[in-house]
């Protein structure tokens, strides 16, 4: 038989063979009910392993997909899950189920919605109480106390205040308008020149704060100071946008 099946002619004749006895075998279901037990049984034993499983996987989505470009079995295969879902929906338990998702969704969208509603009601209750009750007054002053005084441990806010103070003082002194002019047309000759290395957008020099990438190295990780130093230009700005929403951790640094 070896020295047989080295020829073609041989090989094709058996072959020809086997599959019309396969195809007469097969017309018996006991037969076929057999084949396709031990069929299954094979497949899960190979389909314990890991590779074999994803392997099995990557090749049915890539089939799906493939199939599902089609117009025709695409519109096929909606038609299946439509049928099918009339189906499941027929059983009371299933239904119920899926209404039991579909209120808690809903319930769950709603509540961010009503979180915001809430809070803004508790802002007008607080500030409805405080106008008839003069205490309710002095309990919110003293808690907008604690919180400017929690906010001044940071430099940057201690900054900004004086700035303000200077400005708010020097507006209450008489300056003549020829003096303000000049100051305006020297603010506007530079324009918005100073690049945000965390975002790249354009602004004026007193809308950024300066960067310094040895006093930031000492404090924090690369990965942070990947997401500062994103975009590479000439000087190091970052605007007080991108400050305000940069993760610093515990306490805000000063950039300088």
């Amino acid at each position: 038989m070896r020295k047989f099946r080295k020829v073609e002619t041989t090989r094709e004749v058996e072959r020809d063979r086997n599959c019309s006895r396969m195809r007469v075998t097969r017309q018996q279901t006991a037969r076929r009910e057999l084949e396709r037990a031990k069929n299954v049984s094979r497949m899960k034993i190979i389909r314990q392993r890991s590779v074999t499983r994803q392997l099995e996987t990557t090749r049915n989505l890539s089939r799906m997909r493939i199939t599902r470009q089609v117009t025709a079995y695409r519109n096929l295969e909606r038609a299946k899950n439509l049928s099918r879902m009339r189906n499941i929906r027929l059983d009371k338990s299933k239904r119920e189920n899926e209404q039991a998702i579909n209120t808690r969704r809903r319930k769950e969208r709603r509540n961010k919605t009503e979180v915001k509603q809430q809070e803004s009601n508790v802002r007008y209750t607080r500030a409805q109480l405080a106008i008839r009750q003069p205490e309710k007054i002095i309990q919110i002053r003293r808690n907008q106390a604690f919180k400017k005084k929690r906010a001044r441990r940071s430099d940057v806010f201690r900054k900004r205040e004086k700035e303000a103070r200077n400005l708010f003082r020097n507006g209450l002194k008489e300056e003549p308008l020829e003096s303000k002019l000049q100051k305006f047309k020297e603010k506007s000759k530079e324009g918005p020149t100073c690049i945000c290395t965390c975002c790249g957008s354009l602004w004026f020099r007193n809308s950024v704060h300066s960067v310094s990438a040895g006093n930031l190295a000492n404090k924090h990780t690369a990965e942070f100071l990947d997401k500062i130093f994103h975009v590479s230009s000439g000087d190091e700005w970052i605007c007080r946008t991108c400050y305000i929403y940069m993760p610093w951790g515990s306490s805000k640094v000063s950039l300088i």
